[in-house]
């Protein structure tokens, strides 16, 4: 036999992660939306509440809430057009935006340290 497949001088050292570098599953968020996701012109509020799970599906009770923002088309708008109230993992919104709003989508979005998730949200008429 001209080679040996098994044998070698060289022999692997394996590879132990530290502690740091150990796997750390990926942290997702959802926000979910009382009622349907819209806003009517002139209607009432809604609450929007934003929960945070592990990649394995575990929720996470108390992870760090991040701030909220809101934009439209992409843009972000001021706060103004909004009465808003956070409490802990819930924002109740109220959209004080008139007719020239209606057909567009609004994006509440919600960043934490270490991740974003945004729902969108239809303006519609009254």
């Amino acid at each position: 036999m001209w080679a040996n497949y098994y044998n070698s001088n060289v022999e692997p050292t394996p590879v132990i992660p530290s502690e740091e570098e150990q796997y750390t599953p990926a942290i997702t968020s959802v926000i979910t939306c009382s009622g349907k996701p819209q806003f009517r012109i002139g209607g009432s509020a809604k609450t929007f509440t934003v929960k945070y799970y592990y990649s394995d599906g575990g929720e996470i009770p108390d992870h760090e809430v991040g701030g909220w923002s809101f934009s439209i088309d992409g843009e972000t708008v001021p706060n103004a057009l909004f009465n808003f109230t956070v409490d802990n993992n819930k924002i109740k919104v109220k959209f004080l935006g008139d007719d020239s709003y209606i057909g567009k989508i609004l994006t509440i979005t919600n960043t934490s340290a270490d991740v974003t998730s945004s729902i969108d949200i239809e303006i519609i008429a009254l």
